[in-house]
């Protein structure tokens, strides 16, 4: 457990040094601030969400334009977050395929451990759109297998709560998600849902044009009704008597009427039915614009929370004290003005030191084999040549100067360097690592003990 442990900081490292992203280890918080991520120390049992915290967060520091103003509804920042996330891991897989695996470990341990779970009907109605737009798009758009049966259950919460009508609407936007290009665009998407939302819970002039079309429909059929009663009855008062043959004709035509008439019925009835079974799995118009009235007007806690900040809650929660840190840029908390008078005046060393040091600190690589005349070691692949008089049939190998040299200059800032002997030492060091910074292939740094911030001794 030890080792793994302690190996959770050179994973974040190498990480950092993959995504060209500051990576800090240690402490109880995990986050970000847009340029460096932090994430604890913890346990081997949640290594794998702090893989996943690491490979999304590096997704937002590489892809996300934080300076944009963020919408002013809760729901749509909600809604910015899901598409922003969708957009982000799928820019990391194209880049780094291999992040697929460690982002998908992350809902598989959010499963697993009972932290995200499908929704139902019984939910309030900012929940169910909450969670059905996570975990639709998050399925269709992010390919996450492991939330198949959770996009199903919340597609059917939402038909059954906010109605099929507005649904469909939502697929339609949400077919946009793969051609979102940056933040502004997942931005721009995430106000068109809103708007939908909006516009689905007002009345709609349509549905009260077809209410007084099917009022008027009905008075008219109820006065034709009462215009063709009379009728039949002074019908039937006249004292003409009809000849045989006619009662006959009349009678047919009146039972063939009739047996159209029960048909026609048969139909209606039929077509009711099927109406009915329809409207008992769909909620009532007002119940609709109910609930998306509420999901609109939903604070930040009655809205689902955001998969990655369940993620660095669980981190920190278990978070473990380690004396394994990574080195962090600090801040330079001394005087500036002396620091830049130390800076010019050992850049006049530093340039005159660069020239000589290239020379010193290449390193030769070995590169492709090449035939020759003349050697000590035989091409197998050339011994042919041998027999129509080409001599090149031995093997040399070509060497190319590479500089790839790591240094790293410690600097004593104990009591024995008192007396002026401490200042030469930061002079000197500065100067090399200076004289070392335009060579290409070469990594310096500079260290001074003791002392934290350029600390005064004591």
């Amino acid at each position: 457990m030890k080792t793994l442990t302690n190996a959770l900081p050179i994973v974040a490292a190498a990480y950092g040094r993959t995504f060209n992203i500051p990576v800090q280890v240690g402490g109880d918080e995990a986050m970000t601030d847009g340029t460096v991520i932090r994430i604890p120390a913890v346990a081997d049992t949640v290594k794998s969400l702090a893989y996943g915290y690491l490979a999304h967060e590096a997704g937002h520091v590489r892809f996300t334009d934080f300076a944009l103003a963020r919408h002013d509804n809760p729901l749509g920042r909600f809604v910015e977050g899901i598409l922003e996330d969708v957009r982000i891991e799928n820019a990391m897989i194209r880049t780094y395929p291999g992040t697929r695996t460690t982002l998908d470990s992350v809902v598989d341990a959010l499963i697993a451990d009972g932290k995200l779970v499908p929704v139902t009907d019984q939910a309030g109605p900012a929940e169910i759109l909450g969670n059905g737009l996570l975990h639709l798009t998050r399925h269709r758009y992010r390919k996450q297998e492991a939330l198949a049966s959770h996009a199903k259950q919340a597609d059917q919460a939402m038909r059954h709560v906010l109605g099929t009508r507005f649904v469909h609407r939502l697929h339609g936007l949400l077919t946009e998600i793969p051609t979102l290009a940056s933040t502004a665009e997942s931005m721009a998407l995430a106000r068109k849902i809103v708007a939908l939302v909006e516009e689905e819970s007002r009345p709609q002039p349509e549905e009260e044009d077809e209410q007084d079309e099917e009022h008027q429909a009905q008075g008219s059929e109820r006065e034709e009704q009462s215009t063709q009663d009379p009728a039949q009855g002074s019908e039937s008062q006249d004292p003409d008597s009809p000849n045989p043959n006619e009662e006959d004709m009349d009678d047919g035509a009146e039972s063939e009427e009739r047996s159209t008439e029960s048909e026609e019925q048969g139909t209606e009835n039929q077509a009711q039915g099927a109406e009915s079974k329809e409207q008992g799995t769909q909620p009532d118009r007002s119940d609709i614009k109910t609930a998306l009235q509420a999901a609109l007007a939903a604070t930040d806690d009655e809205l689902p929370e955001d998969v990655f900040q369940v993620v660095a809650e669980a981190l920190g929660a278990e978070s473990i004290p380690s004396p394994t840190l990574l080195p962090t840029k600090e801040s330079y908390d001394g005087n500036r003005h002396y620091g830049g008078l130390a800076l010019l005046r050992v850049k006049v060393h530093s340039a005159k030191l660069t020239a000589r040091l290239q020379g010193l600190v290449q390193a030769h690589t070995l590169t492709r084999h090449r035939t020759v005349q003349r050697g000590r070691s035989l091409s197998p692949a050339h011994l042919h040549r041998a027999g129509v008089g080409d001599p090149r049939i031995f093997r040399v190998r070509d060497h190319k100067v590479a500089p790839d040299t790591a240094l790293h200059l410690l600097v004593d800032l104990s009591g024995s360097m008192a007396g002026g002997h401490d200042g030469i030492a930061l002079d000197a060091a500065m100067a090399l690592a200076l004289a070392l910074e335009p060579i290409r292939g070469v990594s310096r740094a500079v260290s001074a003990f003791p002392g934290l911030r350029g600390q005064t001794r004591t």
